[in-house]
């Protein structure tokens, strides 16, 4: 009787060896470091490190070996006065976190204060497979708490995006990116919790030169955006209101050696749009 016993007990032993191992905890790693800025591993040998608009400096890059670490901005007063700093915090190259500090600026006076106070806490989440990333954003200046949701292709490219406050489990925008075979967004839906049956369309097209901004995660206004979602960069951009009526904004780029752009100027087919010129320095 003993060793029936001691059988029986044995065999659920023997069926979990001889069974299908339990999928690890977490994404592959290998995926990690497909995966876009600033979710994924992978760092950019191509640094930017300054941008000017209209020759005025308004944004500086700083780096550690090849991760962005930190980003100034200026205000394109007369003499540029810095008035905000974003510093990122990583763990074997994954984007833990991410801070930004700001003065008070004065845009009709020109001034920006010499106090600088925490502004917003971004928290990325420790990611639980291969396809969501999550992160929180603390608005410290407006005392309000989001939290963001990124869906991920097998590529690592972001496909679905939402956004809700923290007192509501409803996103307040949610964005489907639609990618060509380059993977660069030609399509964003937005659906909005105030209008959920009707969808706001932008549309793209791309060159076929590298963005400076897909390796660091973040557009030169220091935003998770889609200037820094696809590889190429934006040459025609179409926005179609409700009554289908269509909107462009165009970018004419002009290259450096390596093919990264150094100068894109800004128009707009509306009226009274003043164009404007953006400057690349690496």
């Amino acid at each position: 009787m003993k060793k029936l016993i001691y059988l029986l007990a044995f065999l659920p032993l023997i069926s979990c060896d001889r069974g299908e191992k339990p999928a690890p905890l977490g994404p592959n790693p290998d995926l990690i470091v497909k995966q876009q800025a600033p979710f994924g591993s992978r760092g950019t040998s191509t640094k930017l490190q300054k941008v000017l608009h209209n020759g005025q400096l308004v944004s500086e890059f700083a780096y550690e070996g090849d991760y962005l670490s930190q980003i100034k901005k200026y205000a394109a007063f007369k003499e540029p006065a810095l008035w905000a700093v974003r510093s990122y915090h990583r763990e074997a190259g994954l984007t833990k976190s991410s801070n930004l500090i700001s003065a008070f600026v004065s845009g009709e006076g020109g001034f920006v204060s010499k106090d600088f106070n925490p502004a917003q806490n971004v928290t990325f989440i420790v990611p639980e497979n291969d396809s969501i990333r999550t992160l929180t954003m603390d608005n410290i200046l407006a005392n309000e708490t989001y939290f963001n949701e990124y869906t991920l292709d097998k590529d690592g490219f972001v496909v679905k995006e939402t956004t809700a406050p923290k007192w509501r489990k409803e996103a307040d925008y949610t964005y489907f990116y639609t990618r060509n075979a380059k993977h660069n967004i030609t399509e964003i839906r937005t659906i909005s919790y105030q209008e959920p049956n009707m969808a706001y369309v932008i549309k793209y097209d791309y060159d076929t030169h590298p963005n400076p901004f897909f390796d660091l995660g973040v557009d030169w206004q220091d935003q998770l955006s889609i200037n820094s979602y696809s590889p190429n960069n934006i040459v025609r951009e179409t926005r179609i209101d409700s009554n289908g009526e269509e909107y462009h904004t165009n970018y004419t780029y002009e290259y450096n050696g390596s093919g990264y752009p150094k100068k894109v100027t800004i128009t707009m087919d509306i009226p009274l749009f003043t164009p404007y010129i953006l400057e690349f320095l690496y």
